[in-house]
């Protein structure tokens, strides 16, 4: 057998099958005992399908439109000046920053700032903790300055 008759013998099996899943379908749908409830609940199936496609498609439309709407804000809204914090905001700023890092003994620093710059106070360890606590503090945004007056336990402050 060539290939071009397996072909045709094959589409027209096909068109018999399709033909057959028609017929059967319309004497479903169509019987005269149960063809109209049959009819109405396909209607109903089909209709619901499409509401919540239509729900679906707004929904995702209405995601995009936001996430469009936001990128568009932060666009608008970005600029390179670093943020000027009032001292106390700044403060606190920098105390929630600072102490997420458990190494950092929070119950002996304390944090003022004046004019944008950061006022370190307390005892330390380790000399390695002064430098690396001065280190993060200047690199949080809108700190201007620090004045690092952290010491080592049993030593004076540095101002003293």
């Amino acid at each position: 057998m060539g290939k071009g008759k397996a072909k045709r013998e094959s589409s027209g099996l096909k068109k018999l099958l399709l033909a057959a899943g028609a017929g059967a379908l319309a004497l479903y749908l169509f019987d005269p005992d149960r063809g109209k409830g049959r009819r109405a609940r396909a209607r109903d199936q089909i209709m619901g399908k499409l509401r919540r496609t239509e729900r679906r498609v707004a929904r995702t439309g209405r995601h995009l439109a936001s996430d469009a709407e936001g990128l568009r804000q932060r666009v608008a809204h970005s600029s390179s000046d670093a943020k000027t914090y009032d001292d106390v905001t700044l403060a606190q700023k920098v105390s929630s920053e600072l102490f997420v890092d458990p190494q950092i003994p929070k119950d002996r620093i304390n944090i003022n700032a004046e004019d944008g710059v950061i006022v370190l106070r307390g005892e330390v360890d380790e000399q390695k903790d002064v430098k690396k606590i001065e280190r993060l503090v200047k690199k949080i945004d809108g700190v201007e300055d620090v004045n690092n007056l952290l010491h080592l336990v049993g030593t004076p402050a540095p101002n003293k």
